[in-house]
């Protein structure tokens, strides 16, 4: 593979996940906002918005197809990275 293709930061044998580094986020990254369903994509999500932006807060939208437990993993996980989790209703129709 050419170099040109390759991550920075990681080596073609890397098995390790790639987490940007500091220098590849924009510095005006002061604050974001997540749509935190708790899964492992929204969980990345917010680890990597915990560590490089100053201000983050996560959003979680339950509905009723959606289990309490599943609410409360997501607002406990938030909690963990000293996140502020919030959380609203929808009403499907």
């Amino acid at each position: 593979s050419s170099d040109s293709a390759r991550i920075p930061g990681r080596s073609p044998a890397s098995s390790e996940a790639f987490v940007p580094s500091r220098s590849t986020v924009k510095p005006s990254a002061a604050a974001a906002a997540i749509a935190f369903s708790g899964g492992v994509d929204s969980a990345y999500l917010l680890y990597a918005a915990v560590k490089y932006a100053d201000k983050v807060k996560a959003y979680y939208v339950k509905s009723e197809f959606q289990p309490q437990f599943e609410l409360d993993d997501a607002l406990h996980l938030a909690k963990e990275l000293g996140v502020q989790g919030r959380h609203t209703r929808a009403y499907p129709m």
